[in-house]
């Protein structure tokens, strides 16, 4: 039965992953773990590739707050690159919109709109 516990516990720490690239052909990339913000980092994201619960979101600030400038999912490139002060990982539910079909990730950007985005 601890045997279980633990293969359990493995899976859901291993499942909270992404990395993001920081070149257009994918060699170069940050993995990061865990749903937090992860800050000061100044850097630049080419795309995501991330696991199926865990959603990505880009902020121009080093603390993770306010609205995000860009969020994605799955596995994606971008078409152009996204500059960013932070990032934070956080749960993807399957309820949230095209959960389904968008299994190849979100071309979606901020555009202000933040009735839809509030936390």
């Amino acid at each position: 039965m601890k045997f279980l516990a633990t293969i359990f516990i493995i899976s859901t720490v291993l499942g909270q992953s992404a990395r993001v690239f920081h070149d257009n052909r994918r060699n170069k990339g940050t993995n990061y773990s865990k749903y937090r913000c992860f800050s000061n980092l100044d850097n630049v994201a080419w795309g995501v590739r991330a696991e199926r619960y865990v959603n990505v979101e880009f902020y121009d600030n080093n603390n993770c707050r306010g609205h995000w400038r860009r969020t994605a999912f799955g596995d994606i490139n971008f078409r152009d690159s996204i500059a960013y002060k932070s990032i934070k990982l956080t749960y993807r539910s399957e309820d949230e919109r095209g959960f389904k079909a968008a299994a190849a990730g979100s071309p979606e950007d901020s555009n202000g709109n933040y009735e839809d985005y509030k936390e």
